[in-house]
C-alpha cells in the first residue's frame, strides 16, 4: 500500500506505472491556528491602507516565484497601496535574490517586495499569516500545498495555479485559480521527459489586481 496526500499525487504514481494499491489520506493543516481570529501586522511596519500579499515556500523553481515577480511588475507600481512578502529559506535551489534583481531591471519603480530568506519560529510565521490579506502561490507543481491550507484556515484568500494537489481543497468557489499551460520541467532534478504547469503570467497579473 502507498498513501498519498492528494488525488493528484495518486494519479501521477498510477501514470508512472505504480500498480500496488494507493490510498489518498490528505494532509493536516496547523491545528494551533484559530480560524476567524483577528489578523495582526507583521513587525508593525505597514499602513492600514496597504494590501499585503504573502508567499511562503522553499523558493524551488517549481514554486513559481519568478513568474510571480514578473506578474507583480506588470500589475503594480510603487505608488500602488500594495506590498508582497516572500518567505523562503536558504538552499541551493533558491534563486529568489536573482529573480528580485531581474524584477528591478525589467520593472523599475515596481511595488514593494520584502524578502525573508531565513528560518522563523512558529510565532513569527503566525504573525506573517495574520498580517497578510492574501496568499499567492503560483506553483508549477504541488503535491498538496500546506501553506494554502494554513492560509484558508485563517480566513485568508488564496491565489494559486489551476493544477496539482491543491485542487483537492481549492476551487473557483473558494480561491482564485490561475490559468496554465503544460511545459517541460526545468527543475534541479534534471529530468528530460518531465512536465509541469507553467502559470500564465498575464492571468496571474489580472488575478492579483482583482
Amino acid at each position: 500500500l502507498i498513501t498519498t496526500v492528494s488525488r493528484y499525487v495518486a494519479d501521477v504514481l498510477r501514470s508512472n506505472g505504480v500498480r500496488v494499491p494507493i490510498a489518498v489520506v490528505g494532509n493536516g493543516a496547523d491545528a494551533h491556528a484559530h480560524a476567524g481570529a483577528p489578523r495582526r501586522d507583521f513587525a508593525g511596519e505597514r499602513g492600514s491602507q496597504t494590501f499585503r500579499f504573502l508567499h511562503v515556500s522553499s523558493g524551488f523553481p517549481r514554486k513559481g516565484i519568478d513568474v510571480l515577480l514578473r506578474a507583480w511588475g506588470r500589475a503594480f507600481r510603487a505608488e500602488d497601496p500594495v506590498s508582497l512578502v516572500i518567505k523562503t529559506f536558504p538552499n541551493p535551489h533558491n534563486e529568489t535574490a536573482r529573480w528580485l534583481q531581474e524584477l528591478g531591471d525589467r520593472f523599475p519603480g515596481h511595488a514593494t517586495v520584502e524578502l525573508i530568506d531565513e528560518d522563523l519560529d512558529d510565532a513569527a510565521i503566525e504573525a506573517l499569516y495574520r498580517g497578510s490579506d492574501a496568499l499567492v502561490a503560483p506553483s508549477r507543481g504541488e503535491g498538496f500545498g500546506l501553506p494554502l491550507a494554513e492560509a484558508m484556515l485563517r480566513g485568508i484568500p488564496v491565489i494559486t495555479t489551476r493544477h496539482g494537489g491543491a485542487l483537492d481543497f481549492c476551487s473557483d468557489d473558494n480561491a482564485w485559480l490561475v490559468d496554465f499551460q503544460y511545459a517541460y520541467a526545468d527543475s534541479h532534478l534534471g529530468l528530460f521527459n518531465s512536465a509541469w504547469a507553467e502559470p500564465d503570467e498575464a492571468d496571474l497579473a489580472r488575478v492579483l489586481k482583482e
